[in-house]
């Protein structure tokens, strides 16, 4: 790593996303550490460090205040945590502001954790803003977070439990959030507004009705990408008329779903978004609830669709391009397709 040491990486880059691949524990533990350990030595500017992993590549950067933003998207394992990140964190121990975002298993880090773990250890801190995702397979007893703890600042927690998955989930997080990334969001997200998240992922093992994706289009105004994972039916599909508006939409992704998810997103009458979308959907649903693309209602939505992630037989029926005239046509169909 000292070849790169030259005046370039010493003196100018003050900002450094790190994209880590999908690798074993162990591996990627030992390349942790070894960027840990050497990246002050090359970086000697450095004001934000960005962990990620290489499928969260076109994150929106945000501006943050130094002199340090931690953040790690990676779910990071328990002695990860003990061993390589407070251990790194503890050789700025004059830090006066810090920004910590991280996701951890097998520990639900709240209230006691950070005081103990990060206040305690940081006298000069002013300033700390962090949102952290827990997961662990047992139900722990947690102390929940109060403001007392964080003069100045109000902090949100909420827990899930979700028995299919044998998974409880915890998130604690400073409001007003700066994070371009909201993952795992269930029905019990608390309130707010956050209008720098770009990318979400919604998850529960309740339905989510028409009301809470409303609640969404409003606590997160700008968010860009959406990822929908929930195989449990609605059970108040009617129960409103209001109709959910994506302004800044730009790719959706409705694979692991129940089918009336996709009537909940594609039906004009229920959700509204722009043009030049990025579809990302499950076939059979698809074909189920567009009535073999001649539904009219889901019609409008389906004509925003420039981009669509499947490689079904029927991409070459007519029907399936008429109703979505805006696709791309630079894909190649397999000639025993065509008809």
């Amino acid at each position: 790593m000292k070849s790169l040491s030259n005046d370039l990486f010493e003196k100018q880059i003050s900002k450094l996303v790190i994209s880590i691949l999908p690798l074993p524990n162990t591996q990627q533990y030992k390349t942790i550490e070894y960027l840990i350990n050497h990246i002050f030595v090359v970086f000697k500017k450095l004001t934000h460090l960005i962990f990620t992993e290489s499928s969260y590549s076109n994150i929106v950067e945000l501006r943050c205040d130094p002199p340090m933003k931690f953040c790690s998207s990676t779910l990071l394992p328990t002695d990860f945590y003990d061993k390589l990140i407070l251990p790194f964190l503890y050789q700025m121990s004059n830090l006066e502001r810090l920004n910590l975002s991280i996701s951890v298993e097998k520990i639900f880090i709240d209230r006691l954790n950070l005081t103990n773990d990060i206040i305690n250890h940081f006298l000069r801190l002013n300033q700390f803003t962090f949102d952290i995702h827990s997961i662990m397979t047992i139900n722990n007893e947690i102390i929940l977070p109060t403001e007392e703890d964080f003069p100045n600042r109000q902090i949100l927690s909420y827990i899930d439990h979700f028995p299919y998955l044998n998974q409880s989930q915890y998130h604690i997080y400073t409001y007003p959030s700066q994070m371009s990334f909201h993952p795992n969001i269930s029905n019990q997200y608390p309130g707010g507004y956050y209008p720098t998240v770009r990318l979400i992922s919604l998850y529960d093992e309740k339905p989510f009705e028409h009301e809470f994706f409303l609640r969404i289009s409003q606590l997160f105004p700008c968010v860009e990408k959406l990822i929908l994972c929930n195989r449990q039916p609605q059970k108040y599909k009617q129960s409103s008329k209001l109709i959910v508006q994506y302004f800044h939409l730009i790719e959706l992704d409705i694979v692991d779903i129940y089918f009336d998810y996709i009537e909940e997103f594609l039906c004009d009458t229920r959700t509204f978004f722009r043009n030049n979308i990025r579809l990302r959907i499950n076939d059979s649903a698809l074909i189920h609830e567009t009535d073999y693309f001649r539904r009219e209602d889901t019609r409008m939505n389906c004509s925003k669709v420039n981009d669509f992630i499947s490689y079904g037989p029927w991409r070459s029926w007519k029907s399936f391009q008429e109703y979505f005239p805006s696709l791309k046509h630079n894909f190649s169909i397999p000639s025993f397709y065509l008809v």
